[in-house]
């Protein structure tokens, strides 16, 4: 079986608090740490780091994988949604893992 997984970009923002349309904030790369487990389930499969760009991949079996960001600070700003996602034979899924900052 050829390898196939996810891989992808987390990023943090915004970054300032008031942000115009002529001076725009974009998204900035975040370093974290994100758990692969099973959709419905809190059996942990992997877990992958993002590096300082942001990115990261993972190599996985075929199947649905739920991809659960970790906050820093639990029950706090910074925090991300979990997804789920499909792995296919031999390819790489291609996610992004955007954090909310908190910043208002």
């Amino acid at each position: 079986m050829s390898e196939g997984g996810i891989e992808g970009t987390v990023q943090i923002g915004p970054s300032m608090p008031v942000v115009r349309m002529d001076q725009p904030s974009p998204d900035q790369p975040f370093v974290t740490t994100i758990v692969i487990r099973l959709p419905n389930s809190d059996q942990e499969i992997q877990r992958v780091q993002s590096d300082a760009d942001g990115g990261f991949r993972i190599a996985l079996a075929p199947g649905t994988y739920e991809v659960v960001p970790i906050s820093p600070n639990p029950g706090a700003p910074p925090y991300a949604e979990p997804q789920i996602v499909v792995v296919e034979a031999g390819k790489y899924t291609a996610i992004l893992i955007r954090y909310n900052s908190g910043i208002l």
